[in-house]
């Protein structure tokens, strides 16, 4: 019997990114050999051929014989700009809650193709994926947006980059699909049995513009004001974009353009049980240092 392996995967959304996010198998091998591994391209069909490219090997079995294989991969990650919208269509509305760096978010994503396991003869009797998330994302909040710094940049290029990220520690969110996984230690887990593979697994993370050290906080307020019109008053949209803040730990907004903006984004999730004193100190003293710029800007 010979044995063929494929991955592949791609956005499943047309507003993502449109790179194509490989898995590179590199070895495989079980208890007897090692295995000569070829990347092959070809015409994507329906069904188990879905796939337009492919690792290869071949494998022979005596009668009933069982082996244990093991593949493994390095799985790199595909990044993007996409809108933080649950629905892109609906375009970013008008005044300070139109500003597009409010709407935008960079999208770091990966994924694991599980459907190749439906072209077997049978369903999977137990099957277990792990993804561990922890190494990542502490290198994910001490990286920040990216790693080049303001003078490894050309000034046109900085002022363009700092315009669209003003704040370089964002709060990140992140997607994690199918459903139906459980936290584990460092990651998370799905258990199936009598398994048809059939839904990918991806992990997305998405940046937002606000940030999560209160030494960030006036590079975001910056921003914002200065998209402020002559009859717009600094302390009502600044205490608005205070709330969409606070709606980022889970506070409903108060305001209906507030409410309107927030209840759009991918992020919101509001909590019933939201207080102040629940939040954490970096979150308490985030928010101190919006009062304390809102403050300002009231006496003079």
């Amino acid at each position: 019997m010979d044995s063929e392996f494929a991955r592949g995967s791609q956005p499943d959304s047309p507003n993502e990114s449109q790179d194509w996010v490989f898995e590179y198998a590199f070895i495989a091998r079980d208890q007897k050999a090692t295995y000569h591994v070829e990347f092959v391209r070809r015409r994507a069909q329906g069904g188990p051929g879905e796939f337009g490219s492919v690792f290869v090997w071949n494998m022979h079995f005596s009668p009933k014989e069982t082996r244990r294989l093991t593949v493994q991969y390095r799985i790199p990650m595909s990044m993007g700009l996409v809108p933080t919208e649950k629905d892109a269509n609906s375009g970013f509305g008008s005044g300070v809650f139109g500003e597009e760096f409010l709407h935008i978010a960079q999208l770091e994503m990966a994924g694991y193709i599980t459907s190749t396991g439906a072209s077997w003869a049978k369903n999977v009797e137990t099957a277990t994926f792990k993804l561990i998330t922890k190494p990542f994302e502490k290198y994910f909040d001490r990286r920040g947006i990216g790693e080049e710094a303001d003078e490894e940049m050309d000034r046109e290029g900085a002022e363009r980059f700092n315009s669209s990220f003003p704040v370089r520690h964002p709060w990140w969110f992140r997607k994690i699909e199918p459903q139906g996984w459980e936290p584990i230690e460092g990651g998370v887990q799905w258990k199936y049995e009598d398994y048809k593979p059939k839904d990918s697994i991806t992990v997305r993370y998405y940046t937002t513009p606000f940030p999560q050290l209160p030494t960030e906080v006036d590079a975001l307020m910056d921003r914002f004001l200065k998209q402020l019109g002559q009859s717009e008053s600094a302390v009502v949209q600044l205490g608005r974009l205070k709330q969409v803040l606070l709606a980022t730990y889970g506070k409903e907004p108060e305001d209906q353009l507030v409410k309107t903006f927030v209840s759009q984004q991918l992020w919101y999730e509001s909590r019933r049980d939201f207080s102040i004193g629940s939040l954490t100190a970096r979150q308490k003293t985030v928010l101190e240092k919006f009062d304390e710029r809102i403050a300002a800007i009231t006496q003079k």
